[in-house]
């Protein structure tokens, strides 16, 4: 699951803010609703491409004890399933058979 973070400033900031893992941490689990505190557990990589821009950012992980899931901490300027934030993907027209 990811959670969209509402992060304003840079990359570059995002980037050196994202080594404190109690920086953003949620604290409850969004999938179970356990209130309690989620477990750093680890990174991922995400491709971004912008302006100003163009490589890969680190996203957050935490895991919950309680159910076993993990949850991201997405920061908003990288939204989900979108390589270039801001830009819109082409649409193709469907053709039906």
């Amino acid at each position: 699951m990811q959670i969209l973070h509402r992060f304003a400033g840079s990359i570059q900031r995002y980037s050196e803010e994202l080594s404190d893992p109690d920086r953003y941490r949620p604290d409850h689990c969004p999938q179970c609703e356990a209130h309690c505190p989620l477990r750093a557990h680890g990174f991922y990589t995400r491709t971004l491409v912008d302006i100003t821009f163009d490589g890969t950012i680190r996203v957050r992980r935490y895991l919950c004890c309680c159910c076993k899931r993990t949850v991201s901490l997405l920061p908003e300027f990288a939204l989900p399933y979108l390589v270039s934030p801001g830009i819109k993907r082409p649409q193709f027209p469907r053709f039906c058979s």
